[in-house]
């Protein structure tokens, strides 16, 4: 019942700023993840998300995300990042990133591939269990 309690109630996802020259605006992102954190019923915060700016960062970049939200947030709170990638090596290189940045879970992704080319059904299921398994 411990992880249930964690992992239940709100976790928004949160947009990054930036600068002009596109690197991420330190300051104002941990203000807006100080801001958001501090709502009742907040339980966590997820960075990186589907619909976000994921796509558009690199490797580090995303991991840097990562890392600000959790040291702003000194483990209040867990901070979950987005990994999306077409390949199960790459996606388990992204969530041991997010574990080495200080994130404490994943939303994990399928290949969008899988899902646009119509893959073998069962093909997304073995991702999601090769990912947990290394992760």
């Amino acid at each position: 019942m411990k992880n249930k309690a964690k992992w239940s109630g709100v976790f928004p996802a949160v947009l990054i700023p930036f600068k002009d020259d596109y690197s991420i605006d330190e300051p104002a992102f941990r203000k807006l993840v100080r801001w958001v954190a501090s709502h009742e019923g907040i339980k966590g915060i997820v960075v990186n998300g589907h619909t976000g700016e994921i796509m558009t960062l690199l490797p580090e970049e995303r991991a840097e995300a990562v890392r600000i939200a959790a040291d702003e947030l000194k483990g209040r709170i867990p901070v979950i990042s987005g990994v999306s990638a077409e390949g199960t090596i790459e996606a388990i290189q992204h969530a041991q990133a997010v574990e080495n940045a200080g994130g404490e879970g994943i939303l994990l992704m399928p290949p969008h591939s899988w899902l646009r080319f119509g893959m073998q059904p069962e093909s997304p299921v073995q991702f999601f269990k090769d990912v947990a398994r290394c992760y």
